[in-house]
């Protein structure tokens, strides 16, 4: 998911179509239960269904990767990196930065759709002003434009 949106084959999602490279999409919500291969083993760290209160801690049961030296690795790292002071402040950091830029685009988005509106009211006044007789140059003018 993208935001809270289940990306499905065949719709169109907004995240998806702005990717500018050729990419795969792991819907880690939907990761859950068998696992087929060893991507699918790693990706199963992720699964959003162990996710702690605190929606930053994933609850791993270490006893699913006994003797697989490969996961106990990963998992004594990501477990490394969770108990770190420093890496935990850097997180929250990041999590605070990524929230600011979002609110900065959102209201970005929400200003140029205001503008889109205002052109559009815009172009409406200026044709209705034409039909009404009006030239383009007095209308110019009127708006302190020039045509």
């Amino acid at each position: 998911t993208y935001d809270g949106k289940k990306v499905e084959e065949g719709i169109a999602d907004p995240f998806v179509e702005s990717l500018q490279h050729d990419s795969i999409i792991v819907q880690i919500p939907l990761l859950h239960g068998r696992v087929n291969n060893r991507l699918e083993k790693v990706l199963c760290l992720f699964d959003q269904t162990n996710v702690a209160d605190n929606k930053k801690v994933i609850k791993v049961d270490d006893k699913q990767f006994e003797r697989d030296n490969d996961m106990e690795y990963i998992v004594r790292r990501l477990q490394s990196a969770a108990a770190d002071p420093d890496m935990r402040y850097q997180m929250n950091a990041e999590d605070e930065f990524f929230k600011e830029l979002e609110a900065r685009d959102s209201l970005i988005m929400e200003k140029d759709g205001q503008l889109k509106e205002k052109d559009e009211m815009l172009r409406k006044m200026i044709k209705g002003m034409q039909e009404n007789g009006m030239s383009l140059d007095d209308i110019a003018k009127m708006l302190n434009k020039t045509v």
